[in-house]
């Protein structure tokens, strides 16, 4: 009986501390994929800025253009 109570009481206190922590193969795992995550978004990134430089090298000279017409 006061074997069983103390279980109770363990279960009590345990279950107050919060979701159980991942064992180190999930923390492995989740680390690995977020890590695939960021390494695809810098890619796609640093692809984009070729592109992002050349609009705004466009758009600078377009703004250029229109301030030399309404000169």
């Amino acid at each position: 009986h006061v074997r069983s109570r103390r279980q109770r009481q363990m279960c009590i206190r345990d279950s107050n501390d919060g979701p159980p922590a991942a064992d180190n193969s999930s923390t492995t795992f989740l680390a690995a994929a977020a890590g695939e995550v960021v390494a695809t978004a810098i890619v796609r990134v640093a692809r984009a800025i070729p592109t992002l430089s050349a609009l705004a090298v466009a758009a600078a000279n377009c703004a250029a253009n229109a301030r030399a017409h309404h000169s």
